[in-house]
């Protein structure tokens, strides 16, 4: 990972993940469609073509991140 890729993928594993998971930050957030909708998935656009797509299980109080890394 570069740098600046880096810098904003650790920001988001530690400070939006554990804080506010479901928050819609315009050009960075946004639903999937398709199955990836129907099983809940987001999607966290990071910088250089990178992405995290990842779950929150509001009982569990559990976000899976089942993907992190170019577009797939």
């Amino acid at each position: 990972m570069t740098g600046n890729r880096r810098v904003e993928a650790e920001a988001f594993l530690s400070d939006f993940l554990p804080l506010t998971p479901l928050k819609r930050v315009p050009g960075k957030t946004k639903k999937l469609r398709g199955a990836y909708e129907k099983a809940g998935y987001l999607q966290y656009d990071l910088p250089d073509g990178c992405r995290a797509q990842y779950r929150v299980d509001d009982e569990a109080k559990v976000v899976n991140v089942d993907y992190l890394d170019h577009h797939p």
